[in-house]
């Protein structure tokens, strides 16, 4: 649970039917208080006693003991979070690593472009793609970048087509 127990009766109590184990026979005296994460759930129980002719565990003893344990608490959600973080850096590490890779041989904007409109069209198995962008002088859409799918690529010469029309203003 994580309630705390305190009792000058381990023999006799119920959650210890069998004592506290083979090295604690001479316990008269113990305290277990719950160590919680931030969200409130048990993370473990720290078990402290005393052996028999020693005095039981007072209030203020209690007290300083769950204080340090919330402080141990503390310092578990934190080692909890930096192996969270470490694996989050491992993880863009590999995904910057992958994209370094994809990019690495491309020299111009109309390749990554055309990369990424093959990989979206892919995504939604579109049959054909096309990238269309405002011209602000005009007014008007126009496609470098026209009908991805078809049989016409940009790598065979005279290839590059270049679309307009008009926007209507509403």
């Amino acid at each position: 649970t994580s309630q705390p127990v305190k009792t000058t009766h381990v023999l006799g109590h119920d959650q210890y039917p069998e004592g506290l184990g083979a090295n604690c026979a001479a316990a008269s005296s113990i305290l277990c208080l719950p160590i919680l994460r931030s969200n409130g759930t048990l993370a473990g129980i720290a078990e402290l006693y005393r052996t028999i002719g020693s005095h039981a565990f007072s209030d203020e003893e209690e007290e300083t003991a769950n204080t340090i344990l919330l402080w141990g608490g503390l310092a578990l959600h934190n080692a909890e979070m930096v192996d969270m973080m470490m694996k989050q850096k491992q993880l863009n590490d590999f995904l910057l690593s992958v994209t370094r890779s994809i990019f690495q041989d491309i020299v111009s904007m109309d390749t990554v472009i055309m990369k990424i409109m093959n990989h979206a069209q892919k995504l939604v198995t579109a049959d054909r793609a096309s990238l269309f962008l405002v011209d602000s002088k005009t007014n008007e859409l126009y496609a470098r970048i026209f009908d991805v799918g078809s049989d016409v690529s940009l790598d065979e010469p005279g290839a590059e087509k270049v679309e307009r029309k008009e926007i209507s203003r509403r």
